[in-house]
């Protein structure tokens, strides 16, 4: 993709002088001023919007559009309050939107460690949901006390604009996540008040900026301020962090640690939890690598990052590029169902049974939010990130203010772990709970006859299912696919035929969305989320051994063929994106790491194509180096950054040491941490998709089957009927003790 980037030197057209010179007319300027952070980050601001911009990306309608041409225009904008626009979308009430000028400020508490701008979240106040093919601005006056050189750095998602005192000091068109410093424009400030002007340009997913100024030497310019227009007809001020919310108070976290804890299910059964005690024994093997050792690491990852004040919920998110690193509680956060899920199996592998107090007191409390429907509701009061749940992704439905609900997302997320543990235990009361989830996921769903598709993602408890149409955002439709996969799973657990039914109308709605590179049907046609073309090999695969429908195989395998040049083939690193402009890179997920993995594996197995060196290049190179195991790098990465503030509902508490095991969120190919997305290191995603992985490589190094014996990868492997010990890279030598007579061949 070709990027356009323009960057110019300006001369401030706004004249010197004093405060109430540069604001004669205008009765908004307040005497108030704010100060830049210690990063020298704005943090304060007005906010307008949001603007409709139709179209494909990168055929949006309206980045050329000035819809401030009312009041001057975009090179000569000095907002006030009364200043109105007609939108032309949609306000709750369902009337055509009018937007205004708000003031929005980062929460005073955390201005020096998280000074982007939600400005998704901000707008979804007005709109109800978050919106993607959108317009905003963002205002604010700089004061300086003398002529200055400075630069202007900005960060934004997606493109952007910026003017300073009326002229255009840069832009770039670009679908991106924000990070810092994305764009740096020399400027220059002039004594007194100067203009800055952000517009900022939303595709789809999530919408933020941020914006700092420096001197030439790219330290904070401390001798500058920002003022606002502000007056008392305008609307209160609004205060945003990153992650958390849009605020009407400067303090809005009350301490939740102590909260009475309320479910909806307080009397629900506890099933069985695995046998873990399994048979052992002590042999010399070569120190080389041992995916049990990396599975009892995992186990730490697994369990430690837990919230003991919250029934050991994961903490999601985990930074590393802070002073302190912390772990904090989001949304996601529901990404536990699918580590308790691959839990038991890490378990089997290693033998290793830490922390298996908070693996009984997460299943407990689980079953408490599971109402008689089956599906899992969410207590916003007691754990106030949830609120969020599902609108990040831009689904079709906000979550409901106030009391429980139940997301179809995370119900399904439940019903995941719940049939796992109904498989691993043989205790039918898992797979009764889990049954009547699948009836209600199937009850809601709009069925139409040869396909079937959820329009709605959020309801109350009793809330009656409701005829709609399919969603049109992408990234809907392509967090669709846990629907059937678990579904399946069910099925193929239970021999459940309305299960399996269901699944195979969903798959054949969702095939809509198995997308490559240069696929005319993504939402950016010059870019493509490695996820997508995974998911068109991954959910065939399924589909054909769980639907037992031996014909999709095929598909699978074609599918794993076409993204396979996106990988390198002899380390498994596959960026996150594909961009058709090889100069924008994207770090590598683990997700993106472990999926393929995964994928090769299986269909191998399967006997639908021989991928096993794919598998043993990439486990032995990249997926191996991606597990966290020493933690002293970070210490010394943060040893010259000044202390700030970790927002609400984080911890600081031996994050480093309950992290070790877990899988690298965003690496490249020789660093284990990219230190870009706000210095965020793991998201616990990773971790149970490395987990899944993982065991389905452990499973399949050998197959033992009507006396045959057969070894698909030369690593180290104990079993009852043949251990394996490798001494590969440092020898080529491998020993295979055979315990039963077999016929045994080796690949």
């Amino acid at each position: 993709m070709k990027k356009l980037i323009i960057v110019t030197m300006v001369l401030a057209a706004m004249q010197s002088g004093t405060l109430a010179m540069a604001a004669q007319g205008n009765k908004d300027i307040s005497a108030d001023e704010y100060s830049l952070n210690m990063d020298g980050f704005i943090c304060d601001w007005l906010v307008c919007g949001p603007f409709p911009n139709p179209g494909k990306w990168p055929d949006l309608a309206n980045w050329d559009t000035d819809f401030l041409k009312t009041d001057g225009g975009e090179a000569k904008i000095r907002p006030t309050s009364e200043m109105s626009y007609r939108s032309k979308l949609p306000a709750l009430s369902g009337k055509e939107l009018t937007v205004t000028w708000r003031p929005v400020r980062v929460l005073p508490d955390y201005r020096d460690g998280f000074p982007a701008i939600d400005i998704g979240a901000l707008f979804s106040k007005t709109t109800g949901k978050q919106l993607d093919n959108i317009i905003g601005y963002a205002f604010c006056y700089i004061e300086s006390p003398a002529d200055t050189d400075a630069k202007l750095k900005v960060g934004s998602d997606d493109g952007f604009k910026a003017w300073i005192n009326g002229q255009l000091v840069g832009f770039e068109r670009v679908a991106r996540g924000a990070a810092i410093d994305q764009n740096v424009m020399p400027i220059k400030l002039k004594k007194g008040l100067n203009t800055l002007l952000l517009k900022i340009e939303e595709n789809i997913g999530a919408y933020s900026f941020m914006a700092r100024v420096t001197d030439m030497k790219d330290q904070p310019l401390t001798t500058v301020k920002v003022r606002l227009p502000v007056s008392a007809k305008q609307d209160e001020m609004l205060f945003v962090l990153h992650g958390h919310g849009v605020h009407e108070s400067d303090n809005p976290f009350e301490p939740t640690k102590n909260m009475t804890k309320k479910y909806i299910n307080p009397n629900a059964v506890r099933p069985n939890l695995p046998d873990y005690s399994g048979a052992s024994y002590e042999a010399m093997v070569p120190d080389t690598l041992d995916l049990a050792d990396m599975a009892g690491l995992l186990i730490n990852a697994m369990t430690e990052p837990t919230d003991p004040d919250k029934d050991y919920e994961n903490y999601f998110w985990v930074i590393f590029g802070s002073n302190p690193p912390y772990m904090t509680h989001q949304f996601s956060d529901q990404i536990q169902y699918h580590i308790m899920a691959n839990l038991p199996l890490m378990r089997m592998i290693s033998g290793n049974t830490q922390g298996i107090e908070k693996e009984r007191a997460f299943l407990a409390w689980t079953l408490k939010n599971i109402d008689k429907d089956g599906l899992f509701y969410n207590d916003p009061e007691s754990k106030p990130w949830i609120s969020s749940m599902d609108q990040s992704f831009a689904f079709s439905d906000a979550a409901p203010a106030g009391g429980c609900f139940a997301s179809i997302m995370q119900s399904v997320n439940v019903l995941h772990m719940l049939t796992s543990y109904g498989q691993y235990t043989k205790d039918q009361r898992w797979l009764e709970v889990a049954r009547r989830c699948v009836d209600s996921l199937i009850r809601l769903a709009v069925d139409k006859g040869d396909i079937a598709y959820y329009h709605k993602w959020n309801y109350l408890p009793g809330e009656a299912y409701s005829e709609g149409p399919m969603p049109s955002n992408f990234h809907t439709r392509w967090h669709d696919f846990f629907v059937p996969l678990a579904m399946m799973q069910y099925y193929d657990v239970t021999g459940y035929q309305p299960a399996g039914d269901m699944a195979q109308k969903l798959l054949k709605c969702q095939s809509r969305t198995w997308l490559f590179p240069g696929d005319e049907g993504l939402p950016d046609k010059n870019m493509c989320y490695t996820g997508y073309p995974v998911v068109a090999s991954v959910m065939p695969m399924e589909g054909a051994l769980r639907l037992d429908n031996p014909g999709m195989l095929k598909v699978a395998q074609q599918n794993f063929e076409k993204y396979v040049p996106y990988i390198d083939k002899f380390t498994g690193y596959m960026p996150e994106a594909i961009h058709a402009d090889t100069s924008v890179q994207h770090g590598c997920e683990s997700c993106y790491l472990a999926w393929p993995i995964m994928n090769a594996a299986v269909l191998s197995a399967s006997g639908a194509g021989d991928n096993w060196d794919n598998v043993d290049r990439w486990v032995r190179n990249q997926f191996a180096e991606a597990q966290l195991k020493h933690t002293d790098w970070v210490g010394r990465m943060n040893a010259n950054k000044p202390a700030k503030p970790i927002p609400p509902h984080s911890t600081s508490e031996d994050v480093l040491a309950r992290n070790v095991g877990s899988f690298s969120g965003h690496m490249w190919v020789n660093d284990w941490f990219t230190n870009r997305h706000g210095g965020m290191a793991i998201q616990h995603c990773c971790t149970a998709r490395a987990a899944a992985a993982l065991y389905n490589v452990w499973d399949n190094i050998i197959q033992h089957e009507d006396g045959k014996l057969r070894v698909n990868l030369l690593l180290n492997r104990a079993s009852a009927v043949a251990d394996i010990d490798s001494h590969i890279p440092y020898t080529g030598q491998v020993d295979i003790k055979v315990k039963q007579p077999v016929e045994l061949s080796i690949r």
